[in-house]
């Protein structure tokens, strides 16, 4: 059975639409921590960790993922 996830592209101020959308990728968190399973200790203390953690650990091949785009409304 497929899962569907929904995933944004950017905060509203960055648009990372055609970088998903140009590298095929899927990325989720804070980059600067580095990857998730090397990491796992400094992503689960963050306050939204857990849900870095349920999209790393969870995602499988033939999942569908949903872009949304946020608009940053001062523009």
């Amino acid at each position: 059975m497929k899962t569907y996830w929904q995933i944004a592209a950017g905060n509203g101020e960055v648009d990372l639409e055609e970088l998903f959308l140009k590298l095929n990728v899927a990325l989720i968190g804070p980059g600067r921590l580095g990857e998730y399973f090397e990491n796992r200790t400094t992503y689960d203390q963050l306050p939204d960790g857990h849900l870095v953690k349920k999209f790393a650990s969870e995602v499988q091949v033939g999942d569908v993922l949903v872009l949304k785009r946020l608009v940053n409304p001062h523009t």
